[in-house]
């Protein structure tokens, strides 16, 4: 009698391990594919790119200047999420109080001066020209 119900039982013991296995496999496949092998060889990922401080000469220092230097600093951090703050430019120039309006440009500088930095901040996600 007991040899009559071992075969449906070890058939249904199977079953279930199987589903269960399936069942684990499903759920972890999230991790399992966001996996990421550790780095050895730099640069691994855009983030690990240091950015350098340029030095940049210009006769007189306007809003066009301005613009340019802004747009180039955001794009090399804040359009691909630069983790750090960093000084991207250091623009050499006649500059005088100029009313200046950029949407991720921030203009800190109010006095009349012979260089501006230009630096990205991280946490405030802008662009900051100081003097």
């Amino acid at each position: 009698m007991a040899l009559e119900l071992e075969y449906p039982v070890q058939i249904l013991i199977l079953i279930v391990t199987a589903l269960v296995v399936v069942g684990i496999i499903l759920n972890l496949k999230h991790t399992a594919t966001s996996f990421k092998f550790p780095c050895f060889v730099p640069p691994c990922d855009g983030q690990s790119v240091e950015i350098k401080t340029t030095v940049a000469n210009e006769k007189v220092i306007t809003e066009d200047v301005l613009s340019k230097y802004c747009n180039l600093c955001w794009g090399k951090t804040g359009a691909v999420d630069y983790k750090k703050d960093v000084v991207c430019y250091i623009v050499k120039g006649s500059y005088s109080s100029i009313i200046f309006d950029s949407e991720h440009c921030k203009l800190k500088c109010f006095d009349t001066v012979t260089s501006v930095f230009v630096l990205y901040k991280f946490l405030d996600k802008q662009v900051i020209i100081e003097c």
